[in-house]
């Protein structure tokens, strides 16, 4: 281990030197392409980002629409089998209905025509009339 510190002190001074020894000029040059290697590297990873939200919210938009379709095709089924229902009970009501108004008027009817019998067995006068 001590013969490292030797070296690492070596490799320190070396580092120092060559930084208190480089032009300004130098350093900015140094310190605007490491700027543009992180830029270049952030961009491209933006794109990446970029595109996987894309994918994904192609993704989530087609199980949306097919959650949406599903949700039509029950709602359609469910609209069917109420209607289906509605034309039963319809039919079932309008033939009471129909028992109901043909018995009633089967009963005008036989009082219309005992009154007219009664009528006619009547001598007509002209007070009557």
């Amino acid at each position: 281990m001590p013969q490292s510190w030797p070296r690492n002190d070596l490799h320190l001074q070396i580092n120092r030197s060559i930084l208190t020894n480089m032009r300004p000029e130098t350093l900015l040059i140094v310190i605007a392409a490491a700027v543009m290697i992180a830029m270049t590297f952030l961009v491209i990873r933006m794109g990446i980002l970029s595109a996987v939200i894309r994918n994904m919210l192609s993704q989530q938009a087609k199980l949306i629409e097919d959650k949406h379709r599903e949700m039509i095709k029950d709602s359609n089924e469910g609209l069917t089998r109420q209607g289906d229902r509605l034309s039963e009970m319809l039919t079932k009501t309008s033939d009471q209905l129909r028992v109901v108004v043909e018995g009633r008027l089967d009963q005008i009817s036989g009082r219309v025509t005992e009154r007219l019998d009664e009528a006619s067995k009547k001598p007509m006068t002209l007070s009557s009339v």
